[in-house]
C-alpha cells in the first residue's frame, strides 16, 4: 500500500515541475510613493491642494494611464514586441493596464477631532512582465509620470490661488485709494 501513495505523489511532483519549467518566467517591480502633507503650518498658510486624497489619486491615475502616455511607455520602454506584429494599439493598452497594479496603503491616523481614522499615506504602483530590466524601467516611468502630473496638479492650483490672491489685493489697493482720497 505504499505504492498507493507513493506513486500519485511522485507523478504529482513530476507534472507540477514540468508545469513549472515551461512556464515563462514573471518579474515584478513595484514602486510607493508616500503622500506628505504640506510642510508649511495650516495656520499660516491655507493649503491649495483640497480634496481627499483618493480623489485627487484618481484624477492622477486617469491622466496617467491614458492611452497616448501608456503607448508612449510602450514604444520607449520596447514592451510586448511579439505581441505588437499581432494585436492592435487598444488590445496592447489594456493588456499593459492589466499588468499595472495600483494598490492604496493605508494606516490609522489621529484627526483634527482627536479620533483615529483611517487615511491613505502612500500607495503602490506596480508592473509585471517577463523582462526584469523593461519591468524595472517601466515601473520608474511610470511613478515619474505620477510626481510630476501632481506636481502639475500643485502648481496648477497654486498659480489659480495666486491669480485671485492678486485680483483681492489690487481691489484691496483700489478700495484704500478711494479711501485715502475722501480722507484727504
Amino acid at each position: 500500500r505504499v505504492w498507493q501513495m507513493v506513486l500519485p505523489a511522485v507523478a504529482a511532483f513530476v507534472v507540477i515541475a514540468l508545469v513549472v519549467a515551461f512556464l515563462p518566467a514573471k518579474y515584478q517591480s513595484s514602486a510607493t510613493i508616500l503622500i506628505e502633507g504640506q510642510e508649511v503650518p495650516q495656520e499660516l498658510v491655507r493649503s491649495t491642494v483640497t480634496g481627499f486624497v483618493e480623489e485627487r489619486l484618481q484624477t492622477i491615475m486617469q491622466v496617467v494611464l491614458n492611452r497616448a502616455n501608456l503607448m508612449s511607455i510602450i514604444e520607449r520602454v520596447g514592451l510586448y514586441q511579439d505581441e505588437r506584429k499581432t494585436m492592435t494599439s487598444e488590445a496592447l493598452v489594456a493588456m499593459m493596464r492589466k499588468d499595472i497594479t495600483m494598490e492604496p496603503i493605508q494606516a490609522e491616523v489621529m484627526s483634527n477631532t482627536g479620533r483615529p481614522s483611517t487615511a491613505t499615506i502612500a500607495f503602490a504602483v506596480t508592473f509585471e512582465g517577463t523582462n526584469p530590466a523593461k519591468v524595472l524601467q517601466t515601473t520608474n516611468t511610470l511613478v515619474s509620470l505620477f510626481l510630476e502630473e501632481n506636481l502639475k496638479n500643485r502648481e496648477e492650483k497654486a498659480s489659480t490661488a495666486y491669480s485671485f490672491l492678486e485680483k483681492q489685493v489690487a481691489a484691496q489697493r483700489e478700495e484704500v485709494a478711494r479711501s485715502e482720497e475722501l480722507i484727504a
